[in-house]
């Protein structure tokens, strides 16, 4: 009994949409940001070739991790890397592994705004945008109940689009 369902991609809501379960058609409400990023800090992605093993959202079923593996394709170091990587269920579980398993993550530039004192650029590298494909996260509305509407609505609004920015992601 859900009244909104929000996604780190644009598949399962359009999925749900097409089985009938939403009101109004899915849209992106965000896109995320995928970024580098490692407990003990890192400077450059070259620091990697030292790494015992990287973090990577499960590429099968996580945006976060197809994003990741483009990207080190698009690089060219993907196959120098491959090697090292274990694989999370999804992008939280990564970040997760990255502070606990790993010597580092591709995560969500989003995760590091929970905890203030790894929201510094010494513990991660942004990424280049234009070497990994959008990570359009939807939403979707699944009853016209009068709070549900209201809801969605705030997410497209000035002041929800401003909290998404607040937090790292990309709004157009």
């Amino acid at each position: 009994p859900f009244d909104i369902f929000l996604s780190a991609n644009m598949i399962y809501p359009n999925y749900l949409y097409k089985m009938g379960k939403g009101v109004k058609k899915p849209k992106v409400y965000a896109k995320g940001r995928l970024i580098l990023f490692s407990k003990n800090g890192i400077n450059k992605i070259e620091e990697l070739f030292q790494q015992k093993s990287i973090a990577i959202a499960n590429p099968k079923t996580a945006p976060y991790g197809e994003a990741t593996i483009q990207y080190l394709k698009n690089r060219k170091l993907y196959n120098r890397l491959k090697n090292k990587f274990v694989f999370a269920p999804n992008v939280s579980a990564t970040f997760s592994y990255a502070m606990q398993v790993t010597d580092s993550g591709f995560i969500a530039r989003s995760l590091l705004f929970k905890f203030p004192k790894l929201n510094n650029s010494k513990y991660f590298i942004k990424l280049d945008e234009s070497k990994y494909p959008p990570i359009k996260q939807g939403v979707l509305l699944l009853n016209n109940k009068k709070e549900s509407v209201k809801f969605y609505n705030f997410l497209f609004s000035k002041k929800g689009k401003q909290i998404f920015r607040n937090y790292g992601y990309i709004i157009e």
